[in-house]
């Protein structure tokens, strides 16, 4: 009965992948509402291993869902609209992929540490990254493993370590160190764990009453050596104790360091560290930890290593010889390369004959995570022709690799209006409709239309129901509009 009538067909459902077994999903709403207003849309997902067998992934008001805790791997998905005669007919997608890019290890939330009980530590940091991170954690040089009263876990993309009947022997500083194929990352949080004494039959407010004995500086956990990869990050930490509280500076090679965008030096309580965000080959040296107070100077050393590859970049896939362009066209040139290190992404610098390309709007300078280095080259002149060198550089030498572009005009020309006589109309009429069309970021884009009236009519164009400015009107009737 068509006072009954349910919702028509939805449109295809398509699936953009957030995160970790997340995506947006969304789709067209249907153009047959039925007999009453949709009310809700329901949301269903079968994935590849059980392809018969459809899950519900939600129940939403709008054609769009949020959904999580999806599986990776082939899927296929359907959504069916609802009025307040029920479902209408479901909608089913082509076949889907639930695989996120490749990415780097990335630390979300820092490295803490939060008491469980009164015996209980537990430090834990969420960390994103595909492939699923693998979570190396250590004090110190020594690394620590599962076993006893320490307790490694991980819950989705929060990686934890858990101390059991802690006591001062656990402090120091802890660090998680996240690795995938794509690259690493590193947390750092100390842990400082203080006891008082069970006294039986002594009152406790003396420990409010406590006071502190004069003492010089004195190390509890002092600097270590370190070697790290160039572009990684590392932190030199220590412990230092004294009545008065020391005061603490840093130096590097004997000359004093001060915070820069790059090195952050933090002082809590006991604890002093310096961070370097991104390390270069000019951050290795030794490092210097001076603590005094009225009663004692005293200092730790350690020695920071900066490893770098040894080997110059590498072309995997030059660019091509010899390229040919057409004039007013877009040209793209390609290649990929990579260091020895896979942490290290090489300085990529672009020539045409000898002189350096610099960005702008028609020359456009990419450098993909994978390796790929791409200059595209739109509205090609008679100059843009010449010798390209794309040359790589990392810490380990450089490579080069050049192509050479010609420019020729084209045997035809691109938009080509129509020369058959116009029709005569005096109400305006339509004789050539806009067009559709695709274009990359920087390219021109040229909308042509051929109208007829009489008198001339004039045409208003319209973007987004907003007037665009510069619209041309020729002399054969022809309108073109020009976007940028």
């Amino acid at each position: 009965m068509k006072g009954r009538e349910c919702p028509g067909e939805c449109g295809w459902p398509e699936m953009q992948v957030t995160g970790r077994s997340r995506a947006t999903i969304t789709w067209p709403r249907p153009l047959r509402e039925g007999s009453s207003p949709i009310i809700a849309y329901k949301v269903e997902v079968a994935y590849e291993s059980k392809p018969s067998r459809w899950l519900q992934l939600g129940i939403c008001p709008t054609n769009r869902l949020e959904a999580s805790g999806m599986e990776e791997g082939g899927l296929w998905l359907r959504v069916s609209a609802a009025n307040t005669h029920g479902y209408g007919a479901p909608t089913q997608s082509g076949y889907l992929v639930m695989q996120m890019d490749p990415a780097p290890p990335k630390i979300l939330t820092p490295l803490n540490c939060t008491t469980i009980d009164e015996d209980t530590l537990k430090l834990s940091s969420q960390i994103s990254g595909n492939p699923i991170p693998t979570a190396i954690w250590s004090r110190g040089q020594d690394t620590i493993e599962d076993f006893g009263r320490i307790l490694i876990s991980r819950d989705d993309d929060v990686y934890s370590l858990t101390i059991e009947e802690a006591t001062t022997d656990d402090n120091g500083l802890y660090c998680l160190e996240a690795m995938n194929s794509e690259g690493r990352a590193t947390g750092y949080c100390f842990v400082s764990v203080s006891k008082k004494p069970e006294l039986s039959g002594v009152d406790e407010s003396i420990y409010r009453r406590h006071t502190e004995v004069e003492k010089a500086p004195e190390f509890v956990l002092g600097l270590k050596n370190r070697s790290v990869d160039v572009n990684c990050s590392v932190l030199l930490g220590c412990q230092v104790t004294g009545y008065p509280l020391p005061f603490v500076k840093w130096l590097k090679d004997d000359v004093l360091l001060e915070e820069t965008e790059n090195i952050s030096i933090t002082n809590d309580g006991e604890f002093h560290s310096i961070e370097i965000d991104c390390v270069e080959p000019e951050d290795a040296g030794v490092y210097k930890c001076v603590a005094r107070n009225p009663f004692g100077t005293i200092e730790a050393i350690c020695d920071l290593e900066v490893v770098v590859p040894k080997e110059p970049p590498i072309f995997y896939y030059h660019l091509d010889e010899t390229k040919e362009g057409i004039m007013g066209n877009t040209v793209r040139l390609v290649a990929v390369v990579r260091c020895d290190c896979e942490l290290i992404r090489p300085t990529i610098i672009w020539t045409k004959d000898g002189d350096e390309v610099r960005q702008r709007m028609d020359r456009v300078m990419t450098h993909n995570i994978d390796g790929t280095v791409e200059l595209t080259i739109a509205h090609l002149g008679e100059n843009d022709g010449g010798s390209y060198s794309c040359t790589a550089v990392c810490p380990g030498g450089s490579a080069v690799s050049t192509c050479n572009l010609t420019v020729v005009r084209a045997a035809t020309p691109i938009i080509s209006p129509s020369t058959t006589p116009s029709p005569y109309s005096r109400k305006p009429m339509f004789v050539t409709r806009p067009c559709c069309t695709d274009a990359l970021e920087g390219e021109d884009v040229r909308f042509w239309v051929q109208v007829v009236g009489d008198p001339r009519p004039k045409l208003i164009w319209y973007r987004d129901n907003l007037k665009v400015i510069r619209a041309v009107l020729s002399d054969d009737f022809r309108y073109l509009v020009g976007l940028r």
